[in-house]
């Protein structure tokens, strides 16, 4: 069966309890999970640096926050 063109990859990384902390917290300020989070810092670091992204048109923003419809 072909892989669906939108399947997420898992991504580990280790960092400081403190960031992961404040992670957390940002992520809930935000209502979005942790990982939604990270992937939008990412996504608006390589943005800013002109990095493209495959797979991601230009005005396209992560999936959304969590709880949020529309």
């Amino acid at each position: 069966m072909p892989k669906a063109a939108n399947r997420t990859v898992v991504t580990t990384f280790r960092t400081q309890p403190g960031v992961r902390e404040a992670l957390e917290v940002a992520a809930g300020m935000e209502n979005r999970s942790m990982s939604n989070l990270m992937e939008r810092l990412a996504i608006e670091h390589c943005r800013s640096k002109g990095i493209p992204i495959a797979g991601l048109e230009a005005d396209d923003d992560t999936r959304g926050q969590r709880g949020q419809s529309g």
